[in-house]
């Protein structure tokens, strides 16, 4: 459960890039 968390914050992180990049 523990990874599915670092995962999602992964991700969000990675959403949170690509929005800045636009």
């Amino acid at each position: 459960m523990h990874s599915n968390q670092l995962q999602f914050g992964y991700e969000e992180a990675l959403q949170r890039k690509q929005k800045q990049r636009q």
